[in-house]
């Protein structure tokens, strides 16, 4: 059964058949990363690309670090972290299980 979320009043879907979150970047796979959060059709974990803006990297350094990434999935990866950040505690908690 597919669960929905909202997100500052927006619909957030999440299907464990199409494992698709937020975008068409970012997606979750149980058979991927154990689950985490990744660009699709990689193994670059969100948590890495956001960690690594974090500590100052300009784009042009991420992407030198992860070439199979487009500007694009980098802003996915931002998008989906402020996202995120902005769920309720109760929705933030069942997004992690």
């Amino acid at each position: 059964m597919d669960k929905v979320f909202l997100v500052k009043g927006e619909p957030l879907s999440y299907s464990p058949i199409m494992q698709t979150w937020l975008s068409e970047r970012i997606v979750f796979d149980p058979a991927v990363c154990h689950g985490k959060p990744v660009v699709r059709g990689t193994r670059v974990l969100v948590a890495n690309v956001v960690g690594a803006v974090a500590a100052g990297e300009a784009m042009q350094e991420v992407l030198q670090d992860y070439p199979s990434l487009a500007e694009a999935d980098v802003q996915a990866c931002l998008e989906f972290a402020g996202r995120l950040t902005a769920m309720d505690g109760m929705e933030a908690e069942s997004a992690a299980r």
